[in-house]
C-alpha cells in the first residue's frame, strides 16, 4: 500500500475504496484500520463515507470521516461523484473512501466505464481497492464480490482482507489461495491481510513472496 514510509515524510498521493457487495462483513473496520495506519506513519488523510444506508465510519469521530451523498434513485449522482474527484484529483494526501454494499456495484460500474482509474494515473494518483472475504454463510457472496472487482479491473490494485470472524475461509479442504477465484485473479491482487486471534491484528501477503505484519 503507498502511503508514507517507517521514516515518515510525504505521502504519495493514494486513494484507497473498501468495494464489497455483501454488508456487514468488516469493510468500515477496514477503512478505520486504513486512516489510523496511514495517520501514524505521519500522513494526511482524509476520511469520507459514502454509505447511503449505514454511515459506520463517520461515527468514528476521531479520524473525522465527512459523509457524502453520491447515490440518487438507486444510481450514481454525478454531481456529489465530481465533487468527490475533484476533491481526489486536487487534495495531497491519502484518501480512504468507505463505500457501502447498496453503492459497490454502481460506483464500481462508474469508475470503470468513466476511466477513472486512467485519469487518477495521468495526475500520478493511485488507486487501491480493499474488499473482504468472510468465512460462514456469506463465503460465496464475498467470492463473488470479490472475483467481479477482479474481473473488471485492468491493474493490480486489490487488496483482499480475509475476515474469519464468522468461520474459516476455505471450500472443499481449500483455503483462499487455493480457490480458483484467487488463481484465476492473482494478477490482479496487490496482497492478501488475514485476521488473526488478536484484535486488529492482521498478517500481509504479498505477491511478490514476503511478508509483512502490521499491528494496529
Amino acid at each position: 500500500m503507498n502511503g508514507v514510509g517507517s521514516g515518515g515524510g510525504p505521502a504519495t498521493p493514494t486513494i484507497h475504496l473498501t468495494l464489497q457487495g455483501k454488508g456487514g462483513v468488516g469493510k468500515s473496520l477496514i477503512a478505520s484500520i486504513l486512516a489510523q495506519y496511514f495517520r501514524h506513519r505521519g500522513a494526511e488523510i482524509h476520511c469520507v463515507d459514502t454509505d447511503p444506508v449505514k454511515q459506520t465510519f463517520s461515527q468514528y469521530t476521531e479520524l473525522g470521516a465527512e459523509h457524502l451523498e453520491l447515490m440518487h434513485d438507486g444510481k450514481i449522482d454525478s454531481r456529489g461523484f465530481d465533487v468527490l474527484m475533484e476533491r481526489l484529483l486536487i487534495e495531497d494526501g491519502i484518501f480512504i473512501v468507505d463505500n457501502g454494499a447498496s453503492t459497490f456495484i454502481p460506483l464500481w460500474s462508474y469508475i470503470v466505464e468513466n476511466n477513472v482509474l486512467e485519469l487518477l494515473r495521468a495526475t500520478g494518483r493511485g488507486l487501491c481497492v480493499h474488499t473482504v472475504v468472510t468465512g460462514g454463510q456469506a463465503l460465496g457472496d464475498t467470492l463473488k464480490g470479490f472475483k467481479s472487482l477482479a474481473d473488471s479491473s485492468a491493474e493490480r490494485n486489490i487488496v483482499v482482507w480475509l475476515n474469519e470472524y464468522f468461520g474459516l475461509i476455505e471450500r472443499g479442504g481449500k483455503a483462499f489461495t487455493e480457490m480458483l477465484a484467487y488463481k484465476e485473479s492473482e494478477s490482479k491482487i496487490f496482497g492478501v491481510m488475514r485476521s488473526q486471534e488478536e484484535p486488529g491484528y492482521f498478517r500481509a501477503r504479498h505477491r511478490r513472496g514476503h511478508h509483512a505484519q502490521v499491528d494496529l
